[in-house]
């Protein structure tokens, strides 16, 4: 592999179904309440959608540096259902190349392995950091991992007791129990339309390309 590109490979266990992992990496609505602020400053800020279909979306990120959090980088991301409970992510951070892939694979009844691959195109100065940006963007990952875990959780809970989305709990107590982990359906459904709000949103495409 050329030496200009730096890999992480990260494995994680969990007791969560591997479709969840879907529904988290396209839900856009969660990164300022999840990830919104660490103890160094860092964090994310909200997500817009400037387009989506059935099997991908583009979203406008917003990130916040360590210590000096009032520094913040802009990014266009593309994620894209693979069909196999797994999400490919196409970024670019300050003109660094960088593929992303977030798998989920069923090792047993009650444990799924979630990898975390990245890979990032390093040139010029950016090579120069290479041990840096492998330590910080490890660390980012796994604080990334720890903050979902809760939520991953919450909806595992959730959909085995037959919860479904905009629907909520079956009204029968009897019924309140399910094996069945739904696939996630693209686009999902969202609460607030504050994703969609951005004036490049594809919601706005017929009147920006009158």
């Amino acid at each position: 592999m050329d030496n200009r590109i730096l890999k992480i490979d990260l494995k994680k266990l969990a007791d969560i179904d591997p479709a969840i992992n879907v529904w988290n990496i396209f839900d856009s609505e969660h990164p300022p309440f999840v990830h919104g602020k660490r103890k160094t400053g860092e964090g994310m800020d909200p997500s817009f959608i400037i387009f989506e279909n059935s099997s991908m979306n583009v979203t406008y990120d917003t990130q916040k540096l360590p210590i000096i959090s009032f520094f913040k980088y802009k990014s266009l991301m593309i994620h894209i259902d693979n069909g196999d409970n797994s999400v490919t992510q196409i970024c670019n951070f300050f003109g660094v190349m960088t593929l992303q892939k977030y798998s989920a694979y069923k090792l047993s009844e009650n444990q799924t392995e979630f990898r975390i691959q990245v890979l990032m195109y390093l040139h010029g100065f950016w090579y120069l950091l290479k041990p840096f940006i492998k330590s910080y963007l490890t660390r980012w990952l796994n604080n990334t991992w720890i903050e979902d875990l809760a939520m991953k959780e919450r909806k595992n809970k959730f959909h085995k007791l037959g919860f479904k989305e905009m629907i909520g709990m079956p009204t029968n107590i009897d019924a309140r129990s399910s094996s069945n982990i739904y696939q996630s359906k693209l686009p999902l459904i969202r609460a607030l339309s504050d994703c969609d709000s951005h004036p490049f949103s594809y919601k706005h495409h017929k009147e920006l390309f009158k």
